[in-house]
Order: structure tokens, then C-alpha cells, then sequence
């Protein structure tokens, strides 16, 4: 199989920064799972050098990932999964069908991203199938949840998500999602 389209990029750049609305979204999926987990991601991004969270500022992408780090440490992935849940979910919201958003997912990236900030590859593979790859900085259990919340969003039904043959966690320059709808 060859190279997806748009998932190359580097893991992470201290140039590259992150739009307060994709903050915005992130804090109100954990919010949507824990107030006191909000609340401490708000401490953690305050302790990395991102104060109040506003829409239309642009953050050093590198401060948020330090803080999605913390938060883990803190309080585990279930917070940092709920927040790119329901940033999936906001990005497949006006989607027609799960291809339609997933083809989507690498360009909302990009226009919420500046700088070297690595991206998403979709390929579909049959009518109900498809593979996505991940190269994003983030870490795997939000690119994961990313991918669940808009492929859930834009499916009538049943989505099935397996990680297949590289991961980022094990070293791996990408972490690659199979699905079915």
C-alpha cells in the first residue's frame, strides 16, 4: 500500500502553534466528562505559559503539548481522551458521511495549525472501510479519540476503530487506524 496524502510531518515544533478555538473545543470535551479535570487543565496550561484561553489567539503549540502532558500525569488519558472526542465530534458535525469527514480531518488540522505541526492521512479502502494515519505531535490516545469522535459523528451507526502496524508510543513516526462503519 502506498503513502497516505498529508500525514507527513514532524512530531513536534517549538515554532508551531495551536488556534485558542481547538484549546477551546479541547477544554470543553473534558469539561463535558469532568469539571475538576477542566480545572486542571486550565493550572496546566497557566503553568506552561498559556494564560486565559481566547478563540481567536494563537498559542506555541509546544506550551499545550507540555500541558496535555501534565494532565496526563495527573489525571490519566481519560481527560485528554474526552477532549479530542469532542473535537472529532465538532469536526464531522456538518459532514454528509464518514469518508466526507475524514477527508476533512487533515484540513480543519491545518487551518487550526501553523508551523510544522504534522497532520492526518485518510485513504478509504471500501465503502465501508477506510485507514487513517496519524503524525501529529499529540499524543496517541488523543489522535485515537480525534478519530473515534468523527468517524462516531458522521456514521448511522457502528464504528469499529483498530490500531494497526505502527504507533507513535512504541517509537513509531505514526500511529495508523483502521475503521469500518
Amino acid at each position: 500500500m502506498g503513502r497516505m496524502d498529508s500525514a507527513d510531518g514532524p512530531r513536534s515544533s517549538v515554532e508551531a502553534r495551536v488556534a485558542g478555538g481547538s484549546v477551546e473545543r479541547f477544554l470543553e470535551g473534558v469539561e463535558r466528562v469532568s469539571a475538576p479535570d477542566r480545572e486542571t487543565v486550565e493550572t496546566a496550561l497557566a503553568d506552561c505559559g498559556v494564560g486565559s484561553v481566547r478563540s481567536e489567539e494563537w498559542y506555541p503549540l509546544s506550551a499545550v503539548l507540555d500541558a496535555v502532558g501534565v494532565v496526563v500525569e495527573a489525571v490519566g488519558t481519560d481527560a485528554v481522551a474526552a477532549g479530542g472526542r469532542w473535537c472529532g465530534e465538532v469536526v464531522a458535525a456538518d459532514a454528509t458521511g464518514v469518508p466526507e469527514a475524514l477527508a476533512t480531518l487533515d484540513e480543519t488540522y491545518r487551518r487550526h495549525h501553523r508551523g510544522d505541526a504534522g497532520g492526518y492521512g485518510f485513504r478509504q479502502i471500501g465503502p465501508t472501510d477506510g485507514r487513517v494515519e496519524c503524525s501529529t505531535p499529540y499524543p496517541c490516545v488523543l489522535d485515537r479519540a480525534l478519530v473515534e469522535g468523527v468517524a462516531r459523528t458522521a456514521a448511522d451507526g457502528y464504528v469499529s476503530l483498530v490500531e494497526v502496524s505502527t504507533c507513535r508510543d512504541d517509537g513509531a513516526e505514526r500511529c495508523t487506524y483502521e475503521l469500518s462503519w
